[in-house]
């Protein structure tokens, strides 16, 4: 995933983006690089947020809280969380 985000930032830097020759310097598929570049499909990270209830930063800050409340001996029942 790395070397395709890295793909990405150097198409983004090109006056004239070279999809091929950018997929082989960081070996990465062509297609995925260009439909990706194009903002037709997207990382499965992201894919997966839209999916989810709560995004990263919500769960993040909705472990926290029932992490606190567990410190403070509060059991995390559903109608506190």
């Amino acid at each position: 995933m790395a070397n395709i985000d890295t793909a990405l930032a150097d198409l983004r830097l090109q006056d004239k983006p070279n999809i091929s020759a950018t997929a082989k310097k960081h070996g990465c598929d062509r297609m995925t690089l260009s439909k990706r570049f194009r903002n037709v499909t997207k990382s499965k990270e992201s894919a997966n947020d839209l999916m989810r209830l709560l995004n990263s930063v919500q769960l993040k800050a909705l472990i926290k809280y029932i992490n606190d409340l567990t410190e403070r001996g509060l059991p995390p029942i559903t109608t506190i969380v």
